[in-house]
């Protein structure tokens, strides 16, 4: 099977949006199992990190989803 010619045709997103999608889906996660489960946090951990990792983890994930999605628009 010739895969060259639907290589050639699939878009190359660009890795940072891929990355900055990924460790905004991560925060988000984990501020959500430390809303969810408060005793998951390090003992250190101070009271309200778990709304911080929720906002930045989704600031994160849409910027990077805004990336993405425009890079896909550019190449159309």
């Amino acid at each position: 099977m010739n895969t060259t010619s639907t290589d050639a045709r699939r878009p190359q997103l660009p890795m940072g949006a891929l990355m900055l999608n990924g460790l905004g889906c991560l925060f988000l996660g984990l501020g959500a199992v430390g809303l969810l489960n408060p005793q998951a946090l390090p003992p250190l951990a101070p009271p309200g990190v778990h709304w911080a990792l929720i906002a930045t983890g989704a600031l994160m994930d849409i910027a990077g989803t805004l990336q993405i999605v425009l890079a896909l628009r550019a190449r159309r």
